[in-house]
């Protein structure tokens, strides 16, 4: 079926600065669980049903973090990114955690679902680094955009049964009157980053997968102060 509209969510603002990144990385696990379960914080499938879960974006802020919660919940892992040293570096600790280079702005759908391979579960967690000024919205475009694009391709002709993006609140800032929010306009100052997320995020959403998309607010490296908000797409929480 469909996937429906409450598969977007969009986590708090504030109460994601506040509360942390790694409450903020569980609650993306139980959002990954479908719509009902992250309503009420569940759990994923068990690690039997899943199987391997494929992390893209595996050595960032919170790629890794994502990877740590999964192998504490005992799933294995195959972590993407785009310098394989880094990865294997990173999760060198792990004997659940396969690194393989990953680089979206490079590779082709079909190279990219050569990878996918075994992997029920994708989970995003990419993003453009920010660096010369001059290059930043086509870098923006390169992996917010075409890139995700590709990997929802590849995770179709994998085989991959769910998709979760991690996204990033206000992609959708314009149809909701919120375009002079300073949030907006900051973080889309970055090579028009937010624009190019949400071309992502609607093809996904027409893709076919079953999909959940998160649109997280600013997160910080500190111990969670409580528990992470979830709340319907488009919502603004405080």
């Amino acid at each position: 079926p469909a996937p429906a509209a409450e598969d977007i969510v969009g986590l708090g603002d504030e109460a994601a600065v506040l509360r942390g990144r790694r409450a903020w990385t569980q609650a993306l696990l139980a959002a990954a669980a479908g719509p009902a379960a992250a309503g009420g914080l569940g759990q994923l499938p068990a690690a039997a049903e899943v199987g391997t879960v494929f992390v893209a974006g595996a050595t960032g802020n919170t790629g890794k973090r994502v990877v740590k919660e999964l192998l504490s919940q005992g799933y294995n892992v195959v972590a993407g990114a785009r310098s394989l040293d880094k990865a294997k570096t990173a999760f060198a600790s792990s004997a659940k955690v396969e690194s393989v280079a990953f680089d979206v702005e490079k590779m082709s759908a079909d190279a990219m679902a050569d990878s996918l391979k075994g992997a029920k579960l994708v989970i995003c967690a990419m993003g453009f680094v920010p660096g010369n000024p001059f290059e930043m919205n086509k870098l923006a475009k390169a992996v917010d955009n075409e890139g995700t694009i590709k990997l929802v391709d590849a995770a179709k002709k994998a085989g991959v049964q769910r998709f979760i993006l991690v996204s990033s609140i206000l992609t959708n800032g314009r149809a909701i009157g919120q375009e002079s929010n300073p949030g907006f306009v900051i973080t889309n100052a970055f090579g028009g980053a937010l624009d190019e997320k949400l071309i992502a995020e609607k093809y996904l959403v027409k893709s076919g997968l079953d999909y959940t998309i998160l649109r997280p607010g600013g997160l910080k490296d500190a111990a969670p102060e409580g528990t992470a908000v979830i709340g319907a797409e488009d919502t603004l929480l405080a």
